[in-house]
This record gives structure tokens, C-alpha cells and sequence, in this order.
């Protein structure tokens, strides 16, 4: 929904309402300036109407609606809203191809120095793989930790002087 004030002409400013809002779509703001642009020269054009033709959408402010009730979109929020999975994403993909390696890496050293026939002497199969999936799981799970809180540390600031807040009980929409 789209609200023009009486005043548009002098002050330009407009209310958009949208029930969800995508920070890489660009397409609604076009339709809404075709639609401003072939309004203001539905009669002769004076310099008001050429000026808001030149830059219709100047002083729009979108509310999109999150949860409940409208609020002013607010671009840091879309942007944390976009990084936070894509940094858990690559931070998973980081671990399993870190892990995977620790993993390959063990396994040929341990054929090397035949480590693993004189083992399975003394366990059995299933032991040892158990034993191993909890180790290197558990190596794995500490590394994960160590760059959660190096993340913590160095981003935390930096969304502090950006003035980004995130609330662990919300999801991001």
C-alpha cells in the first residue's frame, strides 16, 4: 500500500507498506515510480512535478511488516539478517572440510606406522571407531568453539558501533 500525502509535491515524502521486504528486489520501487512519474504529468508539468519526476521516490520510507504491526525498514537489520546464516553456513562447511582433513590425516599416519593393526589386537573394530568419532568430534567441536568466540570478540564491537541489535530469542524474517 502506498500513502501520498497532500503535501507530496512540496516535501516528496511518501509511506510504503509491504508485508515483506527482499534488500536485493528493486522491482516494487520501479512499478511505484512509473506509476508516481505518469501521475505528475497528468497535467501540463510546472517545476514541483518536474522535480518530483526527476527523483519521485526521494523521500519514501518503507514499513515492512516483521511480526506484528508495521515498523520503518531498517537496512543493518536486513544485511545482520542476511550474514548471520551465510557466516553459521560457511563456518559449518569451514569445520566439516577441517575436520575431514584431521580425519584423513590420522588415518595415514596410523597406516604408516601399522599403529592400527596392532589396536584392533587389543579392541575391537567398533570400539576403535567409537573412540575415534569421539576424539576427533570432540577436537572438531573445540576448534568450532575457539572461532565462535574469536568471532564473538573481534565482530562483537563492530555491531556495537554499527548499533546492530540482535536478540537470541528472535529469529531473523
Amino acid at each position: 500500500m502506498l500513502v501520498v500525502p497532500k503535501d507530496y509535491l512540496d516535501t516528496g515524502n511518501l509511506r510504503r507498506y509491504a508485508s515483506t521486504n527482499n534488500m536485493f528486489s528493486s522491482s516494487d520501487e520501479r512499478i511505484v515510480s512509473r506509476w508516481l512519474v505518469r501521475g505528475l504529468f497528468a497535467d501540463a508539468p510546472d517545476t514541483r512535478r518536474v522535480e518530483r519526476a526527476s527523483r519521485p521516490l526521494r523521500g519514501e520510507r518503507l514499513y515492512a511488516e516483521p511480526r506484528q504491526g508495521f515498523e520503518l525498514n531498517d537496512d543493518r537489520r536486513q544485511i545482520v539478517s542476511f550474514l548471520m546464516p551465510f557466516a553459521l553456513g560457511l563456518l559449518l562447511g569451514l569445520s566439516i572440510v577441517i575436520g575431514g582433513q584431521y580425519l584423513l590425516q590420522g588415518v595415514n599416519e596410523e597406516k604408516e606406522s601399522r599403529i592400527l593393526e596392532s589396536m584392533l589386537c587389543s579392541v575391537s573394530a567398533e570400539e576403535f571407531l567409537t573412540g575415534k568419532l569421539i576424539g576427533l568430534g570432540g577436537a572438531g567441536l573445540t576448534l568450532i568453539l575457539a572461532w565462535i568466540l574469536l568471532g564473538a570478540v573481534t565482530v562483537g564491537p563492530m555491531l556495537a558501533m554499527a548499533q546492530v541489535k540482535i536478540s537470541p530469542g528472535s529469529s531473523p524474517r
